[in-house]
């Protein structure tokens, strides 16, 4: 792995996979969950999501050698955010609700954190997907409750719009209607506007 940083120290994104394979047989586990991020990060980029999951599969093993609790609890956290965008992104939804299962045991006992409140959100869309209707309620009603309690006005609109997307899937429009409409309110107040296309989607 050394041999490899000198060698190439202006090409290593090419051996990215390398790095991090010979660094975990090196038991070098910081190193290597580092560079298996960045490989699993190169890998979406080029759209190979499955490597890219895979990838993340075995840092999150890697993670369970480092020593320093703080840092392995942020990183572990980290990777499970990238492992659950990529199971949505290939319609793994039954292990995309797991690893946001696993993610809110994981923050909860920190408090009322920013990627709690995402987690929670996760959680409500994946249930919103599976049409665990109430599921997808109860978990969105509390990503909404952290966002308003730490005054984070976008994680809010995010959380509302995701609402609406479940009333609507819910068959119910008008609500619906009415929260995107909440949600471009906050767009607007955050000088953004992407919430109108949901607007007209529901109409």
């Amino acid at each position: 792995g050394r041999a490899i940083e000198r060698r190439y120290p202006d090409r290593v994104d090419e051996h990215l996979e390398r790095l991090a394979h010979h660094f975990s047989r090196a038991e070098e586990w910081r190193e290597a969950v580092q560079y298996g991020i960045r490989s699993a990060n190169r890998a979406s980029a080029l759209s190979q999501l499955a490597d890219a999951l895979g990838t993340l599969d075995r840092v999150q093993h890697w993670l369970s050698h480092l020593t320093d609790a703080d840092e392995r609890w942020e990183l572990t956290t980290d990777v499970l955010l990238r492992q659950e965008r990529l199971c949505e992104t290939l319609g793994l939804r039954q292990r995309q609700l797991r690893i946001a299962e696993e993610l809110i045991t994981l923050l909860a006992p920190r408090g009322a954190l920013a990627k709690l409140a995402e987690a929670y959100l996760r959680q409500g869309d994946v249930c919103t997907l599976l049409r665990r209707f109430d599921a997808a309620d109860r978990a969105l009603a509390t990503a909404l409750r952290i966002s308003r309690e730490r005054a984070d006005r976008a994680a809010e609109r995010n959380v509302v719009r995701s609402i609406g997307l479940l009333r609507s899937h819910e068959g119910r429009p008008e609500e619906a209607i009415a929260r995107f409409e909440e949600a471009l309110s906050i767009d607007r107040e955050l000088g953004e506007a992407p919430a109108a296309a949901a607007i007209r989607r529901a109409r």
